[in-house]
């Protein structure tokens, strides 16, 4: 198994497929898809395309990796 410490946070998005099928059609190509503009998938979210508890989830991947990331080694 791994842990969030074994991702970056540019590679939580490829954890749920409906997200990264739309992550090449941002304006950004570093886009996290939280608030950059631009962002396909946030876009998707609010058109009700993709379920808000989907890009929730997401979202608190990316929380806690932040929360885990002073803790990182290497």
């Amino acid at each position: 198994g791994f842990g969030l410490v074994d991702l970056e946070a540019a590679d939580i998005v490829d954890q749920f497929p409906e997200l990264f099928a739309l992550k090449g059609e941002c304006r950004f190509q570093n886009c996290l898809h939280k608030q950059e503009p631009g962002c396909a998938v946030r876009r998707a979210v609010e058109e009700d395309r993709i379920p808000a508890t989907r890009y929730a989830s997401y979202l608190e991947m990316l929380a806690d990796l932040d929360e885990e990331s002073p803790y990182r080694v290497g």
